[in-house]
C-alpha cells in the first residue's frame, strides 16, 4: 500500500505491534519511518529488529530504524495500565539477559560489550524506579519507563541484535504465545508473559551460577538429550 500510494514517509502511531509493522513496511518500501509512541509497552521502538507473527510463529524480520521517535508523556500516562505492566515485564528481563550474556562469555568466550550490557541492565533498574512511583505520579513513571525502553532499544541497535535484552524468558513467552495458552486476552501481552517467565528462568540461573566453580558442561550429553525431546507442539 505504501508503494502504491507513492509514500515518502511511514508514520507508526501506536504501541509495539504498530511500530514493528511500520519499521518493516518502511524497510520493504524503501522509505524512512517515524514512531509516535502511545504506550511504554515495549523496548523495541528504537531497535533495529521487529518481532512479527507470521503464520502463527514469531519471526525477526528486517526493518529500517525509525528516524524520529516522539513520545507524549501525558498520552502514555493515560494508556491502559496493562501496557505499562508489559513494559515493566519486558525491561525486567534485562536482569536475566545480563546473567545469560555473562554466562556465555565465561563458558564460550562469546563477544561481550560491558558498555552495552551495563546500559541494558540500567534500563531494568530504571523500570523498577518507575514502578515505585506509578500510582502516585504516572507522568513521571511514564517518562522513566519510556527512557528505559528507548535505552534498551538503542543497546540492541548498537549491537545489531537482541543479545543484551533477551534470553530464555523471551523464548518461553513466544512459546506461550504461539501455543495460544493464555486464556485471558487482557494479559495476553508479550511483555506480561516475558515478566511472568523471568522468575522461572532467574531461579534456574541462581542454581547454575552457584555451581559455576569447577563447572564443566557436558555439551555432547546436553545436545543428545535435546535431540531426544519431542517437538514443542507435543
Amino acid at each position: 500500500e505504501a508503494r502504491a500510494a507513492g509514500a515518502s514517509l511511514i508514520v507508526g502511531a501506536g504501541s509495539g505491534v504498530i511500530a514493528d509493522l511500520a519499521k518493516h513496511a518502511s524497510h520493504e518500501a524503501g522509505v524512512p519511518n517515524w514512531a509516535v509512541v502511545t504506550a511504554a509497552s515495549v523496548d523495541a521502538y528504537s531497535s533495529a529488529t521487529a518481532a512479527i507473527r507470521v503464520e502463527g510463529y514469531h519471526r525477526a524480520l528486517p526493518t529500517r530504524v525509525s528516524a524520529h521517535i516522539a513520545a507524549d508523556l501525558e498520552v502514555i500516562a493515560r494508556s491502559p495500565r496493562e501496557l505499562s505492566f508489559a513494559g515493566f515485564g519486558d525491561l525486567l528481563a534485562k536482569i536475566v539477559s545480563f546473567l545469560d550474556w555473562n554466562l556465555a562469555r565465561l563458558l564460550t568466550g562469546e563477544h561481550y560489550c560491558p558498555v552495552i550490557a551495563g546500559a541494558s541492565l540500567g534500563s531494568a533498574r530504571q523500570a523498577l524506579a518507575a514502578a515505585r512511583v506509578l500510582a502516585a505520579d504516572p507522568v513521571t513513571a511514564a517518562a522513566s519507563l519510556v527512557d528505559a525502553g528507548l535505552t534498551s532499544g538503542f543497546c540492541m541497535q548498537a549491537l545489531g541484535g537482541s543479545r543484551s535484552a533477551a534470553s530464555a524468558e523471551h523464548t518461553i513467552a513466544h512459546l506461550w504465545e504461539m501455543a495460544g495458552v493464555v486464556g485471558n486476552p487482557r494479559w495476553d501481552l508479550h511483555g506480561i508473559l516475558v515478566g511472568a517467565a523471568s522468575p522461572l528462568v532467574l531461579a534456574a540461573y541462581r542454581r547454575l551460577f552457584a555451581l559455576l566453580p569447577g563447572f564443566a558442561p557436558d555439551v555432547a550429553g546436553r545436545l543428545a538429550a535435546f535431540d531426544r525431546e519431542p517437538p514443542w507442539e507435543q
